[in-house]
C-alpha cells in the first residue's frame, strides 16, 4: 500500500455523499374538475418535423383550454406560456383526468 502525508497541510474534502430520509405527509393531487368544453383549436401553421416527415400543415392547440379525455393526432403543436409541446406526425396525445398531457409514440396504430 501507498501512503502519502504532508504535515501542516488541513484537511481539503473534495466530495461528500449524504443520505438522507424523513417521513412525509401523503401528496393529494386534485383531479381536474369536469368543466365546460371550449374550442382549444387556435389556427394551424406549418412546422417541421424532420427529414422523414417535412413540414407539414399542423393544428395548433391552446394548452390551457383542453379538457380531460381530449385526444389530438398528430402533426400537432400544443402551444402555453412556457413550452410548446410537440405532437409529431406518427404520435396521439391525450389529456388525463389531471390535466397532464400524455403522448403515445407507438406507430402503426389501428
Amino acid at each position: 500500500s501507498y501512503r502519502r502525508s504532508v504535515q501542516d497541510t488541513p484537511i481539503e474534502c473534495i466530495n461528500l455523499r449524504m443520505l438522507v430520509s424523513a417521513s412525509m405527509p401523503p401528496v393529494k393531487i386534485d383531479r381536474a374538475d369536469a368543466r365546460e368544453k371550449k374550442e382549444s383549436l387556435k389556427g394551424k401553421r406549418r412546422a417541421y418535423f424532420g427529414d422523414k416527415d417535412g413540414y407539414r400543415e399542423s393544428p395548433v392547440y391552446d394548452r390551457y383550454l383542453l379538457a380531460p379525455g381530449q385526444r389530438i393526432e398528430g402533426p400537432a403543436l400544443i402551444e402555453e406560456r412556457e413550452c410548446t409541446i410537440v405532437v409529431g406526425p406518427p404520435c396521439r396525445a391525450e389529456v388525463d383526468e389531471y390535466l397532464n398531457v400524455i403522448i403515445d409514440f407507438s406507430e402503426g396504430r389501428s
